[in-house]
């Protein structure tokens, strides 16, 4: 019997005893949706395992992140976005850029209404903070959210399921929506960014890093219940939903098991209202 075979009748030797165990459940689903099995994921499950495992993880994120997997999504991020900036800011009308007289750093300076999706503790919004004039963040873990009141990056932190906070906001609302290695816990990523598109600003970046599918052109999941994209399903979802595609690119923003994991950083624009 493989791995993957003892760890299914684990999970099912353990949701005789304990029916009701959300985790279990999502995990049991997603390792027989690896085996073929195509059977139907629970959102409910989904989103409570990863509560669950993220309010564990918390107090240990950033060292594990930082110091074992060399996390580097943050610093990537901020660069694109500087860059994408840089090149578009020709793009504003002319009051906007007289407002900040037509100097691009006075436009980065503490300007930016940011939306930090699947923020965690914060490791995002402390690349940001100096380029926020307003920055909220999201995460569906209350002690993720704990953790990033410390850094004092945020103007405003909740504790929510990202598309659930998403219907919940304005339209053309913010400047920039970034989404670090949070991306990959939602599977379907068409109604994110409908809505990131949608509370986005005309000329507003959604700059973003998720873990890249070498199998798969559309996404897939694996058995630790997580998604990976292709390159091609990224760049179609974009611009089927609007976005001019400023950057997107295979990279590996962290390693696993000593090994880079393939990675896609991407920044999408809006250029229509």
């Amino acid at each position: 019997m493989g791995n993957n075979e003892k760890a299914i009748s684990s999970l099912e030797r353990t949701l005789q005893l304990s029916p009701s165990l959300s985790s279990a459940r999502y995990l049991l689903a997603s390792m027989k949706w690896q085996n073929g099995s195509k059977i139907q994921i629970e959102e409910k499950d989904k989103l409570a395992h990863f509560r669950d495992l993220f309010d564990f993880y918390a107090p240990s994120y950033d060292d594990h992140m930082r110091n074992s997997l060399l996390y580097t999504g943050p610093r990537l991020l901020r660069s694109i976005v500087r860059k994408a900036t840089n090149a578009t800011f020709s793009d504003f009308d002319e009051y906007t850029q007289k407002s900040y007289n037509y100097d691009v750093l006075n436009y980065l300076n503490s300007s930016l209404t940011i939306l930090d999706l699947g923020c965690g503790t914060g490791l995002c919004g402390s690349w940001f903070k100096d380029y926020s004039n307003r920055m909220v963040g999201v995460d569906i873990s209350q002690t993720m959210i704990d953790m990033a009141t410390k850094k004092g990056c945020y103007d405003k932190l909740v504790q929510d399921d990202m598309t659930h906070y998403l219907y919940s906001e304005a339209k053309n609302y913010y400047d920039l929506v970034v989404a670090g290695e949070s991306l990959q816990y939602i599977g379907d990523l068409y109604q994110v960014f409908k809505e990131v598109f949608r509370v986005l600003k005309q000329n507003g970046f959604f700059s973003l890093v998720v873990p890249m599918s070498t199998k798969n052109e559309s996404f897939e999941l694996n058995s630790e219940g997580t998604y990976a994209f292709g390159l091609k399903y990224m760049e179609n979802l974009a611009t089927n939903v609007g976005f001019q595609i400023y950057y997107i690119q295979s990279i590996s923003s962290r390693i696993d098991k000593g090994v880079p994991l393939p990675g896609i950083l991407a920044v999408f624009k809006k250029t229509q209202k």
